[in-house]
This record gives structure tokens, C-alpha cells and sequence, in this order.
């Protein structure tokens, strides 16, 4: 198999972000609060950096789809 695709890639972090937030939220929020400042504070930095990386994928997309609409036209 070759490299992933963006699609694929943006995703794959989606998911991630949504199996983290549910543990920061709702029925896990106990859990969340009990696992110490440190842990909370790096669990929102990784929920940062999949943020980012998200938003980065869904510009390369967007570049990606206005490249394919400028040569179509």
C-alpha cells in the first residue's frame, strides 16, 4: 500500500479527536477529572494538535478540489 491519502488521513484524525473528546465529556468527565492537572493539560494539548492538523488536511483539500475546478474550467 502507498502513502495514505489526505481523505483518508483527515478521517483517521476525526475519529481520533472524537474518541478523545468523549473522554473529556459526558459519562467520562469523572474520569477526566480525575486523572490530575498534568494528564488533562496534555490531553488538551494533543486535542490541540489534532485540531491543527485537521484544519491543516481540510485546507489541503480545499486546495486540492479548487485546483481540479480551475482546470475543469
Amino acid at each position: 500500500a502507498g502513502r495514505p491519502d489526505s481523505l483518508d488521513v483527515l478521517e483517521n484524525k476525526l475519529t481520533q479527536m472524537q474518541s478523545l473528546l468523549s473522554c473529556c465529556h459526558g459519562d467520562w468527565s469523572e474520569w477526566f477529572q480525575e486523572i490530575g492537572e498534568r494528564h488533562r493539560d496534555n490531553l488538551m494539548w494533543l486535542a490541540s494538535d489534532l485540531a491543527d492538523d485537521i484544519a491543516r488536511l481540510v485546507q489541503e483539500l480545499f486546495k486540492r478540489l479548487n485546483a481540479m475546478d480551475q482546470q475543469q474550467a
